[in-house]
């Protein structure tokens, strides 16, 4: 597992309503071995945040659960995730950033289309 991605209920955009109340907002974080950090990636507010979340050892998923927040685990994607369009959202970074393949335009769809794939 290189990668984690946490979804969150938490969402003021105006039309959030629309979304699954559990799962309104996604983020992921990158483990770089390299440098011996976790990275995480945030499009919160469509701003994107880069920061460094904590040392490569820490248990960054468990901290994150304890938080409340539902943590998918994940190997990065090493093929780019080419398509003509890349919706400015959370959910079109988050596939970006992590090379991940699929037509999930919501949080929910991407946290449904991760689960399904870890379920095979």
């Amino acid at each position: 597992m290189d990668g984690l991605i946490i979804f969150s209920a938490d969402n003021s955009h105006p039309l959030a309503f629309l979304l699954n109340k559990r799962v309104r907002h996604v983020w992921c974080a990158l483990r770089d071995e390299d440098r011996g950090v976790w990275v995480s990636v945030n499009w919160h507010h469509g701003v994107p945040i880069v920061q460094v979340e904590a040392g490569a050892d820490f248990d960054l998923a468990a901290y994150y659960e304890e938080q409340g927040y539902e943590v998918i685990r994940v190997e990065r994607g090493t093929e780019p995730s080419y398509s003509p369009v890349v919706l400015n959202n959370c959910v079109g970074y988050v596939k970006v950033v992590m090379a991940i393949k699929c037509w999930a335009v919501t949080p929910y769809g991407l946290y449904r289309h991760l689960t399904k794939e870890l379920a095979r």
